[in-house]
């Protein structure tokens, strides 16, 4: 049965539990129509039901036929794989325990499950399943993974080693027991002495702080007369600095009248030298006067003769007047001289 689009947003708001005037309200339908639809809903649901359980009741003697139908191994094997246990499946098939485990071992063949197989037949061969399910127990509570399960199993081979070595250590000190009273005893004094050293350390530490602060004025007071000394040395320095200064400056006065003296002695050095020239250049011109003119009257004779006498009188001059220049600078060299 197919509902139409107002059925079916309906029956949507039906089972979102919404009441019938909600539903009216929403729909713009009436209430009778509500109902009506909500009839036929639940009539199709149960239909639906009835037809489900039957279809299952189909299914179910189909699967006890199949059942009947199926060999022993068959159903063996399809018990295997629902995970049932070789006990429950030899009830439920009434078959004996042994054939149940040949169909097992065949079954984990099959499933690649034979190195399991073999260790379970060497288990019970050898020893109890559950010692060693209780070892598997305890491995999975541990946590303990496969490298710790064989470095577990190497420890416990070398059990009977470690034994033997403590057997032998034993042997070792009950042998050698008096030594090590002996050392014992030695470490007891060897430990008094260390405390009564420590003891003297405060006393020893007070007398060493005490020596150091002794050497330490001392070398205050060192350095305090090493300062008083180098700042004497340092102001007789400074006192010769400046008085080495004074010098400089003094020579370098004196260098600058050095500088003037010679060039007023170059001065009248060249000064001399022109008179002297002139002096060459009258004589000069007596002498070709004398040589070139006649003798003349006794007047001009005179006068010849006291142009030399007026040119020594010049010559006179000029040289005292030399002298009275080169006194000063003989009396600024003696000023010098006695300077220094």
């Amino acid at each position: 049965m197919t509902f139409t689009e107002e059925e079916q947003a309906i029956i949507d708001l039906l089972k979102q539990n919404k009441s019938y005037s909600y539903i009216a309200q929403e729909r713009h339908t009436s209430r009778r129509n509500i109902s009506r639809t909500k009839k036929r809903y639940e009539e199709e649901q149960t239909k639906n039901k009835e037809q489900n359980s039957v279809v299952n009741k189909e299914s179910v003697e189909n699967q006890e036929q199949n059942k009947v139908q199926l060999s022993k191994p068959s159903q063996v094997l399809k018990l295997f794989c629902e995970g049932k246990k070789t006990v429950e499946v030899a009830i439920e098939l009434d078959m004996q325990i042994a054939e149940v485990d040949r169909v097992y071992k065949e079954y984990s063949e099959s499933n690649g499950l034979y190195d399991l197989n073999q260790v379970y037949e060497d288990i019970k061969k050898n020893g109890s399943i559950s010692s060693f399910v209780k070892l598997y127990q305890i491995i999975k509570q541990e946590r303990m993974g496969m490298l710790q399960v064989a470095n577990l199993l190497k420890i416990c081979e070398e059990i009977p080693y470690l034994e033997a070595k403590y057997q032998r250590i034993k042997d070792v000190i009950e042998k050698d027991g008096p030594k090590v009273l002996d050392l014992i005893k030695q470490k007891l004094s060897l430990r008094n002495d260390i405390q009564s050293i420590l003891g003297e350390l405060p006393s020893f530490r007070s007398y060493v702080d005490n020596e150091l602060k002794h050497e330490q004025e001392k070398l205050d007071k060192q350095k305090a007369s090493l300062t008083n000394e180098v700042n004497k040395w340092k102001e007789c320095a400074i006192n010769e600095i400046n008085n080495s200064k004074e010098c400089l400056l003094a020579l370098r006065d004196a260098a600058d009248k050095l500088k003037s003296i010679r060039k007023e002695v170059d001065k009248l050095k060249q000064e001399e030298q022109r008179l002297t020239s002139r002096i060459e250049l009258l004589k000069n011109e007596e002498r070709q006067e004398q040589y070139v003119q006649r003798p003349q009257s006794q007047p001009q004779q005179t006068a010849k003769q006291g142009r030399p006498i007026r040119l020594e009188q010049e010559q006179k001059k000029d040289n005292a007047v030399e002298t009275e220049q080169e006194l000063p600078n003989d009396a600024i060299w003696q000023q010098f001289k006695s300077h220094w």
